[in-house]
C-alpha cells in the first residue's frame, strides 16, 4: 500500500479547508468527488467548504 502525505489547514474565517499533497491520480479523483471541492492554481491546493465535510 502506498502512503501519501496530505497537508491540511482550516481557514475558519472563510469557512474553508485547504488540502495539499503531491500529485496522486487516485487521491485527486477522490477529492474531486467531495461536495464543493475546487482546485486553486495559485496555492496549488484543493479548497473545500468547511461545512460540506460533515
Amino acid at each position: 500500500m502506498k502512503k501519501i502525505f496530505v497537508k491540511s489547514g482550516i481557514w475558519k474565517k472563510q469557512g474553508l479547508v485547504l488540502l495539499e499533497f503531491d500529485f496522486d491520480h487516485q487521491l485527486k479523483d477522490l477529492v474531486k468527488t467531495l461536495p464543493g471541492a475546487a482546485w486553486n492554481r495559485g496555492r496549488k491546493a484543493w479548497i473545500l467548504p468547511y461545512q460540506d465535510l460533515y
